[in-house]
């Protein structure tokens, strides 16, 4: 069984994200209201699993709110880390 790279898994999780969080939309607005307490629920637990990705080699957090939501900051590189920032390790 084949592990999956954690450029992968950061993928998956933006893909869980939009679409995942378009469903609850629509559902709040043509089913219930109460849809958009599911939808803050969805955000957060999906955001506390990005948060526990980890670099495979040295152990460090591969996400990191701060560079998350500084996107026009001068140290922007992507929402997708390509190597880990502490040891070096390629993530592809």
């Amino acid at each position: 069984m084949s592990k999956i790279s954690v450029t992968n898994r950061i993928r998956l999780v933006y893909l869980i994200v939009s679409v995942g969080g378009f469903a609850f939309i629509v559902l709040s607005l043509y089913v219930s209201e109460l849809f958009l307490i599911a939808l803050f629920a969805f955000v957060i637990s999906i955001s506390l699993y990005s948060e526990s990705v980890r670099c495979p080699k040295c152990g460090k957090r591969v996400s990191d709110l701060r560079r998350k939501f500084s996107f026009f900051g001068p140290h922007f590189k992507g929402l997708i880390p390509k190597e880990c920032k502490n040891c070096g390790e390629s993530f592809e």
